[in-house]
């Protein structure tokens, strides 16, 4: 009960568990509505506002994004040929897993190749295209993506295969987050 003029800020109290959605909105916004009855038998409602004044003016309270990737890449050396030597035509099967281990649901993930190196020079085949080509993840989720390399002649002499890569994806504010380099390196 309150006389008239009488503030009350201390009887009621509420707690919201923050969800997903809310983190990756970066915001909660919070709308209340409060009522009691009149003398007369009236109800009477008013509705909370920011701080302006306005009534009706939802209360924003921003959530930190933090939007961060890792990237463990490793790679083999497939003998097709059973002979214990690389020849032309086998692959190398590369995979990449990369982590959601910020705060906010990140899309669009997938591993940025900067190309293979063979033995100090720029390699003449190419890595394949990645499978999956593209992932979502939330917070503490990760995906394995997987390319492969065909070798080539002069792939072989003097052969070591030294490769980077990063993950790169996109936070909910259209950002990009990119993981540190991964590097492996397969003789």
């Amino acid at each position: 009960s309150l006389a008239p003029g009488a503030p009350d800020s201390s009887t009621f109290t509420a707690t919201y568990t923050i969800t997903q959605a809310d983190i990756d909105a970066g915001r909660v916004e919070n709308l209340a509505t409060v009522q009691g009855t009149a003398p007369d038998g009236a109800v009477v409602n008013a509705q909370s506002h920011d701080g302006t004044g306005t009534a009706g003016t939802p209360t924003v309270m921003p959530l930190e994004q933090r939007g961060a990737l890792t990237l463990t890449k490793a790679g083999q050396w497939v003998d097709a040929g059973g002979n214990g030597f690389a020849d032309p035509g086998e692959r190398v099967e590369f995979t990449f897993t990369a982590g959601n281990t910020g705060n906010v649901t990140l899309t669009n993930i997938s591993p940025v190749d900067d190309g293979i190196t063979v033995a100090g020079e720029p390699a003449a085949g190419g890595l394949s295209a990645f499978t999956p080509a593209l992932a979502t993840l939330a917070p503490g989720e990760e995906q394995a993506f997987t390319a492969s390399y065909t070798l080539t002649e002069s792939d072989i002499h003097g052969w070591e295969m030294r490769n980077a890569a990063t993950a790169r994806g996109t936070a909910p504010d259209s950002s990009t987050v990119e993981s540190a380099p991964s590097q492996v390196t397969v003789t």
